[in-house]
């Protein structure tokens, strides 16, 4: 894999969790083995998930990748995989989330700023991941960030009759406009 293929494992492995073929659950660890060990141009290999730095990455393709060695676990058992989506969240909360409850991201992470923005994207994929660590965890923790995402970021971006929707927003933009969001791409 190179850049973004490796975000079907996902699938991959959902697809052995309801069938069972083991050629399946091979096909993941070797489509993740594969991943960790040739792709170097971005930061969601099993060691990058450990890490406490800023991520400099595209923060859509974090957040479908973060949830990946989660799922694996589920067919593994191996808890260090367990470990690295938790941290890979935690790496995402100590240096990217904001007061609102979702992390920066127009297109890539841009840190904690009071103008730092995120995108609509940001919003589903990190509620995805969340998702999975709570279903996997049975931590309650992750599904509150979900409920705090839902009821506070996913309205803010869309008009009251859910017909349009700003792709990019930041906390303290007042009003939503063509030119008005304080993006830092």
């Amino acid at each position: 894999s190179v850049w973004r293929e490796s975000v079907n494992i996902e699938n991959i492995v959902n697809c052995y969790l309801y069938t069972g073929d083991e050629a399946l659950r091979e096909l993941a660890l070797s489509a993740y083995k594969a991943h960790c060990e040739n792709d170097a141009n971005i930061e969601t290999k099993y060691s990058d998930l450990l890490s406490d730095a800023p991520i400099r990455l595209h923060a859509v393709t974090y957040d479908e990748m973060v949830k990946i060695p989660a799922l694996l676990y589920l067919v593994t058992d191996d808890e260090r995989l367990l470990e690295a989506s938790v941290r890979g969240i935690e790496r995402i909360e100590k240096n990217h989330m904001l007061p609102i409850g979702i992390h920066s991201g127009c297109e890539s992470f841009v840190g904690r700023s009071a103008i730092s923005a995120f995108e609509v994207c940001d919003i589903t994929d990190f509620c995805w991941s969340l998702g999975y660590l709570g279903e996997i965890t049975g931590k309650t923790r992750y599904f509150d960030m979900i409920e705090r995402i839902m009821l506070n970021v996913a309205p803010s971006v869309m008009d009251r009759e859910f017909k349009t929707m700003q792709y990019f927003s930041s906390m303290n933009q007042v009003i939503s406009t063509h030119n008005s969001n304080h993006i830092m791409i």
